[in-house]
């Protein structure tokens, strides 16, 4: 429009915006419109279904609150003792994870993995900050396509679930593909890994489980110098973590969850570690062996190189076998 026109202050139109406050306007009878400063909104998405979202910032005190109505936009999906996991419409994920200086965050893992291993799916990271109050930190992630493993697995065929097997031991092995020195996180913090501290080992704190960077020496009576290079490992690739999608009649994997406390272990541990742990089981509610992953995957590892340590690493642990 130009930019000349003449005021009409009296004119029909002269209440068509209302100012309701410093920076809320009413434009007609029902559209609001507010400004924001440039640091107020941090970050800003459109669900699938258009209602759109934003994060802004906030510094008032919070005098009364309530828990996220359960039929709401925004449910909890998941909790554990150490994070917990938030729906938020059908295009967001918001994770809190217990933190420390000394420990990485999720975030950092999920960005060093972009930088060196580009082509492996992790989420899209919104946004991502340190409540360093609370001592938690707190990373929005946008949804990834696909289902995840656990409730798509019945409706795999055989093959199919063998191929997702051997997708995600490829993974793997692209991912071993960076070493270090030392049992360290992306950026040289401690790892979190229960299975590699000894049976009776005293964990009175959440933070107690991290290793001490220069501890891998101690594993060398499981596996041999040789397997004890420490390779970049996603320790807890079960079934609850893995997403898949059919594409084109094939399915494929389409993203991995869960970068919290990911780091660089011995090489013998890879293939070991699907053997024992639970988290690579089925959850309950799933037909069919609860096994039949850990197994699968295992085998898929080994396929790809990786040795298994078993029962060495059962003796060394304290774990009757």
């Amino acid at each position: 429009m130009p930019s000349n026109l003449v005021p009409h202050e009296n004119g029909p139109f002269r209440d068509t915006i209302k100012q309701l406050a410093p920076n809320r306007w009413l434009l007609g009878s029902s559209l609001l419109c507010e400004r924001h400063e440039p640091a107020d909104i941090s970050c800003a998405w459109t669900d699938i279904d258009g209602s759109g979202y934003s994060l802004q910032t906030f510094d008032e005190p919070v005098r009364s609150w309530t828990n996220p109505d359960p039929e709401g936009p925004i449910v909890c999906v998941r909790t554990f003792y150490s994070s917990s996991v938030w729906r938020i419409g059908n295009s967001a994920y918001f994770k809190s994870c217990l933190w420390s200086p000394e420990i990485e965050t999720e975030a950092t893992t999920i960005e060093f993995v972009q930088q060196n291993f580009p082509n492996v799916p992790v989420p899209s990271i919104m946004k991502h900050y340190i409540d360093e109050k609370g001592q938690f930190s707190h990373l929005l992630m946008r949804t990834m396509p696909g289902e995840v493993l656990n409730t798509a697995w019945e409706s795999l065929s055989e093959i199919e679930q063998q191929e997702v097997a051997h997708q995600v031991a490829d993974i793997v092995k692209i991912l071993s593909s960076l070493s270090r020195d030392a049992v360290v996180s992306a950026t040289g913090k401690r790892v979190m890994e229960p299975y590699l501290m000894k049976r009776g080992t005293p964990q009175p704190t959440h933070f107690d489980c991290f290793l001490d960077p220069d501890c891998g020496s101690n594993f060398e009576t499981i596996w041999g110098k040789e397997q004890n290079e420490f390779v970049f490992y996603h320790q807890d690739l079960g079934p609850t973590n893995i997403m898949v999608e059919r594409r084109q009649e094939k399915v494929v994997v389409s993203g991995i969850l869960d970068w919290a406390g990911v780091g660089f272990l011995p090489k013998g541990f890879i293939a070991t570690k699907p053997s024992f742990s639970p988290g690579f089981e089925f959850e309950w509610g799933c037909a069919g062996d609860r096994r039949q992953w850990m197994i699968m995957l295992r085998d898929a590892l080994i396929g790809n190189g990786f040795q298994w340590f078993a029962y060495d690493w059962a003796e060394w642990f304290g774990l009757e076998t």
